[in-house]
């Protein structure tokens, strides 16, 4: 046992995993005021009003990927600060302009989506380009974060974001403003996190000088297989992660895609802040060291690879075993079936999340080409176990499959990327 504590408190006292403490301990306490107050708000908003609110968080995760052309993942890539500063730039460019074309477009169609789609989508067409707006600079700005270390505004970031979001949806619970009020208090958080970031971060953000032209197109052409391919295969990740709450939507209904959407945000949200507080760093450790050491690439990969999955264990069978009782007693009985979903759908959420702390392999080798053929996989399995359960007129079953075939195929993926720690690949 002393030796057992003697290698963690060694192993937790390198600067690595003091990053990700500090990103995991911001990102928690944001997520805990969350848990909290998720009792209370399925009790101020119905099944629908969630699977309205998980529409509209789908929506603008994919228009936020489109926005700015993955550019902004490139950003831990460059050796020389000047190019990092020049990516900063396109990529938050390229989203403002994305989304001015949203604010554009949507007086536009938006006599024809109501008459195609049900009316009560409407309520939230107006609201997407602003959303979007803010998504694009806090992925961009996060990423520029992490690149000059700066984990501890990150957390602070994700605190505020987070419970600002939390409370004003509470409060818009109460006011009876639906089924809008957790949008709105989505707003706030992210707009909330973006001023954060944007505060603190500003001097060490420098503005284009009177060639920027010249040097947008230089990181654009240098760096071209990210809105190329890299924009691509995350469309097909994010088509993947978000065709539950799109098909649920369209063949079981909007209480369905409720029930599904919060399970999956209560047992994604944790597992999420420690994958993506992990991949943050691993990204930012492995491309300094790829570039000296790349033969410790491999140990360093299994090494966290362990501590993940006995991270991840103990939580995953309790909600295995426990999932609808603890959800109905939790949440409330309305919410029971919810538990069922969450029970399901764990094997799929921890192997996704051990996947996505490894993710940034694909980038930093250069892989994004072959990636796309992996998350079009995904997708096509994905659709096909959804057309499954819609011919047998079963919710469930359609997440059992989409589980069952996303766990094997992710475990697949993960072995993949235990490869690519043997691939050299120099940016």
């Amino acid at each position: 046992m002393n030796r057992l504590l003697q290698y963690l408190t060694r192993l937790l006292s390198g600067e690595y995993y003091k990053n990700i403490a500090t990103l995991i301990t911001g990102s928690s306490l944001s997520q805990l005021i969350l848990i909290v107050l998720t009792p209370v708000l399925t009790r101020l908003f119905s099944p629908d009003d969630f699977g309205l609110y998980s529409l509209f968080l789908t929506i603008v995760a994919i228009l936020g990927v489109i926005g700015t052309g993955r550019y902004e993942v490139a950003l831990l890539l460059p050796k020389e600060e000047e190019e990092a500063q020049h990516l900063f730039q396109l990529s938050t460019a390229l989203g403002l302009l994305f989304a001015i074309l949203l604010f554009a477009i949507v007086p536009v169609v938006y006599p024809y989506l109501v008459a195609t789609f049900d009316p009560a989508y409407g309520a939230i067409y107006y609201w997407i380009p602003f959303a979007v707006a803010f998504q694009v600079v806090l992925q961009t700005i996060s990423v520029f974060a992490n690149r000059i270390k700066k984990y501890r505004v990150l957390s602070i970031s994700r605190i505020g974001g987070s419970g600002f979001n939390s409370i004003a949806s509470m409060i818009y619970g109460y006011l009876q403003v639906k089924p809008l009020g957790l949008i709105y208090g989505k707003l706030f958080g992210i707009v909330l996190e973006v001023v954060i970031l944007w505060s603190s971060l500003r001097k060490y953000i420098s503005k284009p000088s009177q060639n920027w032209r010249k040097e947008w197109l230089g990181v654009m052409k240098k760096y071209q297989n990210f809105p190329k391919f890299s924009t691509f295969e995350a469309l097909l990740n994010i088509g993947h992660k978000q065709l539950p709450t799109l098909a649920l939507i369209a063949f079981f209904g909007l209480k369905v895609a409720g029930l599904y959407a919060l399970a999956n945000t209560l047992l994604s949200k944790p597992l999420g802040i420690v994958a993506t507080s992990f991949s943050q760093v691993f990204y930012q450790q492995t491309a300094e060291e790829e570039q000296v050491h790349s033969e410790k690439l491999k140990p360093f990969f299994l090494r966290n690879l362990k501590l993940l999955f006995g991270l991840a264990i103990l939580p995953a069978l309790f909600v295995v075993f426990f999932g609808p009782i603890f959800f109905a007693f939790f949440l409330g009985e309305e919410w029971f079936d919810s538990g069922v979903f969450a029970a399901w759908l764990v094997p799929y959420l921890v192997l996704n999340f051990l996947k996505t702390a490894f993710s940034s392999l694909v980038d930093i080798k250069d892989k994004i080409r072959e990636n796309a053929i992996w998350e079009g996989v995904f997708l096509v399995v994905g659709i096909f176990a959804f057309l499954l359960g819609k011919y047998y007129d079963d919710s469930l079953l359609t997440i059992q499959m989409y589980s069952i075939s996303g766990s094997l195929l992710a475990l697949l993926q993960l072995y993949w990327f235990y490869k690519l720690t043997e691939v050299k690949k120099q940016w």
